[in-house]
């Protein structure tokens, strides 16, 4: 979608707003610093304990843990640091809420072109419970990967493919996690590779691409864009070669990594807890996969669709919400049918459906829906709340979440209907 990278000048009330937001969400994750999560005694510190007792470069050289070569290159430079292990890990992650902020600031501006949304979204990624209790309570690194993701949307949604696919890339470096959203650049290769197309059949003789462009709001790309991902993990796997690790081991991580759990769900909301299926992993995951792939086919059909369906002058696809729209579903579709999924997975369809609401008010329904599911789920790690509760509770908020998915897909292709009969 054809869009300017270029921001009017922030008035000094917005920067007021976002200098204050700044320094309170700041404030609210010093508080949690000293609070110490399972995840950190029973991965994170035995991690950096390993890692500091190897001399020299075995740090990096020695495999420790399941996160890739950069994460683990990260470790090695918090033991060179005269401060707490958990201070680095956390300070790490809380430093990437902001740089995400920013982001989500971006990617709103472009789909609002409002200084007033983008502030709310800025605002909003600082101040939701699940990201600040993911970074300052839990130390994880979720907000690592999410920040480059969102400023991948930020610069795809300028038709700035490069540095959005790079953006992607490092994401991917960081977090296999990253993969969720590969789906929506999947959908926007097709609806934009079928826009052009109509439009070009309609219009042989000045089917170019750049009229196409200015035809459909749609900027093609190349799928050879997808090779950053790959390119970007090598590139920050480095230091690791350089020290001795295998050139396999960037890949062996991540395979060795998806198949740790065999559960259909871990204290996640799952589609699949509806069918009380956890301990049938082995009888329920390739089915599981084979439902994610269906949604996600009959979405991408419905998509194209609505695109091959218009006459030239109705292929006016500039509407920048669709971008955020299609984001925000086939991320939480991704993560509500796909086996072996837990909490923090919801951490990036949680967000996007957050900057969604900030761009459309009547979405807020369902950004409050996933962010429940989600936080329930958080405090049962971190605080035990729900510990003896009846498994019916959880089967309800499992339905509840999936029923949010729903009325969500339901408004989606309904407001789609809408728009085109307006046209």
């Amino acid at each position: 979608m054809t869009n300017s990278s270029k921001t009017t000048k922030l008035s000094s009330k917005y920067i007021a707003f976002i200098a204050v937001c700044s320094a309170l969400a700041l404030v609210l994750r010093l508080v949690n610093f000293n609070h110490i999560a399972r995840d950190y005694e029973v991965f994170l510190l035995p991690w950096f304990n390993k890692i500091s007792s190897l001399p020299g470069a075995q740090g990096i050289s020695t495999p420790v843990g399941n996160y890739g070569i950069p994460y683990q290159v990260m470790i090695w430079l918090f033991t060179k640091l005269p401060v707490n292990p958990l201070y680095s890990y956390k300070a790490l992650s809380c430093v990437f809420d902001f740089v995400m902020a920013a982001g989500c600031f971006r990617l709103v501006y472009n789909t609002t072109r409002s200084q007033v949304r983008s502030c709310a979204a800025y605002a909003v990624a600082l101040f939701l419970p699940t990201v600040i209790m993911n970074s300052s309570m839990w130390g994880q690194c979720d907000s690592i990967f999410t920040a480059f993701i969102i400023w991948s949307l930020a610069y795809f949604s300028e038709d700035r493919f490069r540095p959005a696919f790079i953006m992607l890339g490092f994401a991917f470096a960081f977090k296999l996690q990253a993969v969720f959203i590969l789906p929506f650049y999947g959908y926007e290769w097709f609806m934009r590779l079928s826009a052009a197309g109509k439009f070009t059949c309609q219009h042989k003789k000045t089917g170019s691409s750049q009229k196409v462009t200015k035809a459909t709001g749609f900027a093609p790309f190349s799928l050879l864009n997808i090779l950053w991902l790959p390119a970007i993990l090598y590139i920050l796997s480095v230091p690791g070669f350089l020290c001795g690790r295998s050139l396999l081991d960037p890949i062996t991580i991540y395979t060795e990594q998806s198949d740790t759990y065999h559960y259909m769900y871990m204290n996640f909301p799952s589609f699949w807890q509806l069918f009380g299926s956890y301990d049938l992993y082995d009888v329920y995951h390739v089915p599981a996969l084979a439902v994610t792939f269906s949604v996600l086919a009959i979405g991408l059909f419905l998509c194209v669709h609505t695109i091959l369906k218009k006459s030239p002058e109705k292929l006016i696809l500039t509407d920048r919400h669709t971008l955020l729209t299609i984001a925000a579903w086939t991320t939480w579709t991704v993560v509500l049918f796909l086996p072996a999924m837990h909490e923090r997975y919801g951490y990036l369809p949680d967000l996007l459906l957050c900057l969604l609401a900030c761009c459309e008010p009547i979405m807020i329904p369902f950004a409050v829906i996933a962010v429940t599911g989600s936080l329930l789920h958080y405090c049962y790690y971190l605080y035990g709340f729900g510990y003896y509760a009846d498994e019916s509770f959880w089967f309800y908020v499992a339905l509840f979440y999936f029923a949010g998915w729903l009325l969500f897909t339901i408004m989606i292709v309904t407001k789609n209907k809408m728009v085109a009969k307006k046209k």
